[in-house]
């Protein structure tokens, strides 16, 4: 018997007191925003889900149904509302949403109901939580690898592209130099309205090393905007601190 089979059976012998006490069908909620409806983050839910009551060894005898809803980005209340909602409806965790603003709501009802909670979103927070997974990448560690790379490369000179205020706020870390590297840092704000006005300011300043933080739905308009202005060859470098959009 191979090792991981060994660690799974394990695993579910220790949970069999547990397992016990679940009901045959065991719901569970999830909250996406509207512009990931349908998207591949909740694709790949659906499909953990199916995977999870296919599998006979991890919850035997249990049924998992899912209760999705989704919410706009800018309206965290009624996001709040359908997370109790969920909640009031029986589910016993519940998933997202990503969005920063969103998921701080939902993460904090789970949290005053002991409610077990998954999450993929940037959390500038650096507290544990008793009942939440997040799984994106911290904030601290994202910040360190950045600042190594930096360093690394010997970047003297650098531009910060934000276009959220949000990012300005995970960024702030980020553009403090190392104790052993002086780095001159120029930082700007711009939206797609825009790009092309800051990115040329930059290219006149003559500065070649760029942070960019801005919303992934809009990366190619400012990818668009980089070959417009020629900043594509050799001499320029990007650090993208954005992640692809799920859409």
């Amino acid at each position: 018997m191979s090792g991981a089979v060994c660690c799974r059976v394990a695993a579910v012998v220790a949970l069999l007191p547990l397992l016990a006490a679940l009901p045959s069908r065991v719901r569970i909620g999830a909250i996406f925003t509207e512009d990931r409806r349908g998207g591949h983050v909740e694709m790949a839910f659906k499909y953990a889900v199916l995977k999870v009551n296919s599998d006979t060894l991890l919850l035997p005898n249990i049924t998992l149904e899912y209760d999705i809803q989704y919410a706009y980005r800018d309206d965290s209340f009624h996001a709040a509302k359908k997370a109790c909602g969920q909640l009031q409806g029986g589910v016993f965790g519940l998933f997202g949403p990503s969005d920063t603003l969103l998921g701080a709501h939902v993460q904090s009802i789970c949290d005053s109901l002991d409610v077990p909670h998954v999450e993929t979103r940037l959390d500038v927070d650096p507290r544990r939580r008793q009942f939440s997974v997040n799984l994106h990448p911290s904030y601290q560690d994202l910040t360190r690898a950045f600042r190594d790379l930096m360093g690394f490369l010997n970047w003297t000179r650098v531009a910060v592209v934000y276009e959220e205020d949000a990012g300005l706020v995970k960024l702030q870390d980020l553009v403090k130099a190392p104790p052993d590297l002086e780095m001159e840092v120029y930082i700007r704000q711009a939206g797609p309205s825009h790009y092309r006005h800051v990115l040329r300011e930059i290219k006149d300043k003559g500065i070649f090393n760029l942070v960019v933080d801005t919303n992934p739905e809009n990366i190619q308009l400012f990818l668009r905007s980089l070959l417009q202005l020629q900043m594509n060859d050799d001499r320029y470098h990007y650090l993208f601190t954005c992640f692809v959009s799920s859409s």
